[in-house]
């Protein structure tokens, strides 16, 4: 499915230093529209370059990956196409500016030792139709390498024993870990910096999503995500539970904590290697975004919520700062400036205090509704959102610049 990605950069980067509780509105600032994409389905900004990926459907499920400048033109492009179905669905970067890509492919195909037979008689004419090939499960979990230019540098892959999907990637200077789901529940898998894989850690059911993931210094994981099953003893409160999970370095639900509400549907959709996380809140009186910095024992330091719907995401900005993006469903109160209509999007500046510092919207970040797919509307708002922060935090740190 083909998935629009619009990629949006500020104009006006000067936010006034406003607390979210104070009387004096926060002043929302405009942005403007960049470049689009319609066959996006991810993306990260890494320096001046936008890179992006989609999946493409030939004679095997190859992976395209295009760079563009802060302009929009093109800067690289690159196919990866090994032979055999491969599908990405996660992108990061590591501190050496390689670009990851996770995902999943089918184990390459046995090559075919039976007998050949010679012509057969066929005075009829009889005409036979042509065998479909059967396309294999995508079985294995798999990690592409590409430096800045993109040159593919390396691809690992190890088994996962059934079909899958990654829903999440995180890269740190000892590796790379990955999440996501399968037939029967969630899965963590992690490599190292060369390609060595860890054994596969599984949990839950088809009832848990796993949305987050991020690398622990003690090797461990966090993770975050939604749960309507018993995870580590805990139960669920509410129809659908947020989730916050430590995963020790031997694969143990060491904490599991939950945000719930009764008769509520809550998730963790995107939370940072620091524990700044965004979520849903939904009821059938209300619907709203969560945005919380926990600590690492995931006890709360500052909360806020704001009317809204649709998509969330997150990032870490410069100097302890963090932005969060979503989609509102009515009218921000205490908001002034670029007038938003509902179903809009809007990104926040929040320092580490959860002091909001700035806003900025535009008409056309209206994420897309819901009925356009989940995944479709959190991926759009996460590049945005990505391309934005980089930009703002290299002006905010050098307002000459």
């Amino acid at each position: 499915m083909k998935r629009l990605l619009t990629v949006f950069i500020v104009l006006v980067l000067s936010y006034p230093q406003q607390s979210f509780a104070a009387p004096k509105p926060v002043t929302v600032k405009e942005v403007a529209l960049l470049a689009t994409d319609a066959n996006a389905e991810g993306g990260l900004a890494l320096g001046n370059q936008v890179i992006t990926f989609a999946n493409q459907s030939n004679a095997t499920a190859d992976i395209s990956i295009t760079s563009r400048d802060t302009s929009g033109l093109t800067v690289w492009t690159k196919v990866i196409d090994s032979g055999r179905d491969e599908i990405a669905s996660a992108i990061a970067t590591d501190g050496k500016g390689a670009v990851w890509l996770a995902g999943v492919s089918a184990a390459a195909s046995t090559p075919d030792t039976s007998t050949v037979v010679g012509p057969v008689s066929n005075p009829d004419g009889v005409s036979t139709e042509k065998p479909q090939v059967t396309r294999r499960d995508l079985t294995e979990i798999s990690l592409w390498q590409l430096s800045p230019a993109g040159e593919l540098l390396s691809t690992y892959t190890t088994t996962l024993g059934t079909a899958g999907l990654v829903t999440a990637v995180s890269v740190s200077t000892s590796g790379v870990s990955v999440a996501g789901s399968k037939r029967d529940g969630v899965f963590i898998v992690s490599a190292s910096a060369t390609g060595v894989f860890s054994k596969v850690i599984s949990f839950g059911t088809s009832k848990t999503t796993i949305n987050s993931i991020a690398r622990a210094s003690d090797g461990g994981h966090y993770l975050a995500g939604s749960s309507a099953e018993t995870l580590g003893g805990k139960k669920p409160v509410g129809a659908r539970d947020g989730v916050l999970i430590k995963v020790s370095k031997t694969g143990a639900l060491s904490t599991v904590v939950r945000s719930s509400a009764a008769g509520a549907s809550r998730s963790w959709n995107c939370s940072t290697s620091n524990l700044f996380s965004v979520g849903d809140v939904k009821s059938s009186k209300s619907s709203e975004v969560a945005i919380t910095k926990f600590t690492t024992s995931f006890a709360p330091t500052w909360t806020m919520r704001l009317p809204s719907s649709g998509a969330n995401a997150c990032s870490i900005g410069a100097a302890g700062s963090f932005h969060a993006a979503f989609t509102q469903s009515s009218a921000l109160k205490g908001f002034s400036g670029v007038k938003a209509s509902k179903g809009q999007g809007v990104i926040l500046a929040i320092d580490s205090k959860g002091v909001i510092t700035g806003a900025v919207s535009n008409s056309a970040m209206g994420l897309v509704s819901r009925s356009a797919g989940y995944e479709l509307v959190w991926v759009t708002g996460q590049l945005v959102f990505t391309l934005l922060v980089v930009w703002y935090a290299w002006k905010w740190t050098n307002p000459e610049g």
